[in-house]
């Protein structure tokens, strides 16, 4: 059942069809599942990133505040601190009842309020004498007099708390007494002056005062210098002031961070019975020295950091709200909250992905291609099969008229059932005939077996074409297959020497007459040419039959393949003639062709090597047709065998 089908093309191909479409599916699906999976572990592995990135940046946090609590530590003791322990952006303060101090000394840009510093005559004196300049407009002697007050360094002047530096006021003064002139580049100049010292931390101010000279210098300055990172670290190091002074329960030692006005500050501090030491540093040294320290890091994991304060301020860093984060709540050992998002390697994703569906593209191609090769596979075996049923076949009737014709013709003549000796006769020729097709037929099935199992052995000899010609066709016109034609001979009647197996060209060029003569039932000739061409010689039987379709012309010379025509037309025949006589012709170094059209007859030419000059050795059979097997000391003859 299964064979019927198979043999059905359409059936055929729609099952192979069918079976491509559900592994090419598959494939698909594997690819589906792969490309998921390898999604899902490159998450994975991001995860994991994520998390290591984290815990490393809390580790390597935790590790500079250790390191500055040891430093701390140093400083509360000996109450110095030793050259280049202070990093370049942060501030340490030892703060001992009413007095800080600084490291470095000018990392403050003012202090936590002063105890009041009377002022000395002299800088009362001058401060008066440039009032009463600045009131009388000589400018002269009020500039003369500032000049005199800035030489007296830090001295305070003025009623405020803690007094104003004496430099500052000089500054301070000058930018009044040039605005009342109406020289603005002086009073700018002045300005920027006085911004320059407040800047420098050389003064000690308190933040009320130093609040109202940055105001004095705004009013002229259109811009100032950023200096929200020290504005932060003098408002942490006032919060912590006012810590430990209002509240008694305040800690000892810590880490904390918090957001001031001017921006996000860290502190550690470690204090004694008698001594508070702190360090303060702002966002620009997270920026700038610790966040380099983890680039590494974040680089190789593609990662990205933010550091907020406890409350969630940012301080340094940004993230993307629609990355998964891995997060790090602040603590006691770490009063940063840290946040690190990283997304996946799509660039390696991408190049993997792109080389899986290139290897399913390629599958694709190949299970196609297989499909195919499958389907034509099975359809040549199909046709194959079907070749030699056709094969066994005619074989079988092939062999059976003949032998019918002979098991009759034997048996009347046993039992004496003949009428007259002239009857007698006629059927020994009878049976001489039938006897001749049936050796025949068995001779070139025989040929035709050896041929296939390349076994054939060729018996190459100088011989006459043209007299094997005359033979052949005067034995084929006395033959039964020809008692209703006739063949007509022409062409050259020299003598036209070629090396070649008289009796297997002989079968050859039988074949050719008897398929002339089976396949024109309603033409009772035959034309047979011989003539010369060039260095070769050609032999052409022709006839007037049904003829040979242009699609079937190459097909009829492979084995077991019959003409449409000839299966229409009911012409025994073993498809094997066609096959034989082209592989013993070419064999000898020729070539059969055939010329045809439907209803017109068909030409079937053999082209053969003459013998120009007598060589040495005669041609060899083509690759595949035969090699010598049997060499004599002979030159006019030899032995080859096709394998």
């Amino acid at each position: 059942m299964l064979s019927k089908w198979l043999r059905r093309a359409a059936v055929r191909r729609t099952l192979f069809a069918a079976v491509a479409l559900c592994l090419m599916a598959t494939v698909g699906w594997l690819g589906w599942r792969v490309l998921a999976q390898e999604r899902q572990a490159a998450q994975s592995a991001a995860d994991g990133d994520r998390q290591a990135a984290a815990d490393s940046i809390v580790a390597a946090f935790g590790q500079r505040l250790s390191e500055i609590e040891r430093t701390l530590d140093d400083a509360l003791g000996s109450g110095e601190l030793a050259r280049g322990a202070v990093a370049k952006q942060a501030v340490v303060v030892r703060m001992t009842g009413d007095a800080i101090r600084a490291w470095p000394e000018d990392g403050l840009l003012y202090y936590p309020p002063l105890p009041a510093r009377p002022a000395t005559p002299e800088a009362d004196a001058m401060r008066r004498l440039a009032t009463a300049s600045l009131k009388t407009r000589d400018f002269t002697t009020a500039l003369r007099a500032y000049d005199r007050i800035e030489a007296l360094g830090s001295q305070p002047i003025g009623d405020v708390v803690g007094g104003i530096p004496a430099a500052l006021f000089a500054h301070l003064g000058r930018m009044t007494a040039y605005e009342l002139q109406g020289d603005n580049a002086a009073r700018t100049a002045s300005a920027r002056a006085l911004d320059a010292a407040l800047r420098s931390g050389r003064w000690p101010v308190s933040d009320g005062t130093f609040l109202f000279l940055r105001g004095q210098v705004a009013h002229v300055l259109p811009t100032t210098s950023d200096l929200d990172d020290q504005l932060t670290i003098a408002e942490a190091v006032t919060w912590l002031v006012e810590q430990r002074t209002r509240d008694p329960r305040f800690a000892t030692s810590g880490r904390a961070s918090r957001l001031f006005d001017s921006g996000p500050a860290l502190l550690v501090w470690r204090s004694s019975a008698d001594a508070v030491v702190a360090w303060v540093a702002g966002r620009r040294l997270l920026a700038d020295e610790w966040m380099p320290q983890i680039t590494p890091l974040l680089q190789a994991r593609r990662a990205r950091v933010a550091v907020t304060t406890p409350e969630g301020q940012p301080i340094v860093g940004t993230t993307r709200a629609q990355d998964r984060q891995a997060v790090r709540s602040a603590s006691a050992a770490l009063p940063l909250a840290i946040q690190v998002t990283n997304t996946v390697d799509d660039d390696r994703l991408q190049a993997r992905r792109r080389l899986l569906l290139a290897g399913m593209a390629m599958l694709f191609v190949f299970i196609v291609a297989g499909a195919w090769v499958i389907e034509r596979t099975v359809a040549r075996e199909l046709a194959i099969a079907d070749l030699q049923s056709d094969f066994v076949s005619a074989v079988s009737h092939e062999f059976r008229t003949p032998l019918t014709t002979l098991c009759q013709l034997s048996e009347m003549l046993m039992r004496n059932r003949v009428a007259s000796d002239d009857d007698r006769h006629q059927y020994y020729a009878l049976l001489h005939g039938e006897s001749q097709r049936l050796r025949r037929l068995v001779e070139t099935l025989l040929h035709f077996g050896r041929l296939e199992a390349g076994r054939m052995e060729f018996h190459f000899g100088e011989i006459d074409v043209a007299a094997l010609v005359r033979d052949t066709v005067g034995e084929f016109a006395v033959s039964r297959q020809a008692l209703r034609h006739r063949v007509e001979l022409s062409g050259n009647e020299v003598a036209m020497p070629i090396h070649a197996d008289g009796e297997l060209l002989k079968s050859a060029l039988w074949n050719l007459l008897e398929n002339a003569a089976k396949y024109s039932p309603d033409c009772d000739a035959i034309w047979v040419t011989l003539r010369r061409q060039g260095s070769g010689v050609t032999i052409s039987v022709r006839d007037r039959g049904v003829g040979i379709p242009a699609s079937e012309q190459q097909q009829i010379f492979e084995k077991f393949v019959r003409g449409a025509g000839a299966r229409s037309s009911g012409v025994g025949g073993t498809g094997v003639g066609l096959a034989m006589a082209r592989r013993i012709v070419d064999a000898h170094g020729g070539a059969v062709t055939v010329e045809s059209a439907v209803g017109v007859g068909s030409t079937f030419t053999v082209m053969l090597p003459l013998i120009v000059s007598a060589p040495s050795n005669p041609p060899r059979p083509r690759p595949g047709a035969g090699e010598p097997a049997h060499p004599t000391a002979e030159t006019s003859s030899r032995e080859v065998a096709v394998r």
